[in-house]
């Protein structure tokens, strides 16, 4: 089996913090949880509605391309959430691909 991993440079980190801070200042405040890198098996994120629940949405497995394509997968998130549907082709990336 193949892993993957991601080197965290936590001095860019930083940075990029006190620039989100800077924008944001409410997210000062923010508490940071936990954080994931996610790799899907075929490298193809998911972005869909949930398979199983009602009114819950999946933006998850970028392969560490998230922060490039947070634009338009806010966009289309945002076109799930408020209209039940995207205007950009999206099946390839539904959550339910891997299901038999």
């Amino acid at each position: 089996m193949t892993t993957q991993s991601t080197q965290i440079d936590f001095r860019n980190l930083a940075i990029s913090s006190q620039t989100a801070v800077d924008l944001f200042p409410h997210m000062r405040t923010v508490r940071i949880v936990r954080t994931l890198e996610a790799f899907m098996p075929d490298h193809i994120p998911v972005i869909s509605p949930s398979a199983k629940a009602p009114n819950v949405f999946h933006d998850f497995g970028f392969s560490a391309h998230g922060f490039q394509l947070s634009p338009v997968v806010g966009k289309i998130m945002s076109q799930l959430i408020v209209d039940g549907k995207s205007d950009l082709p999206i099946e390839p990336f539904r959550v339910d691909r891997f299901v038999g």
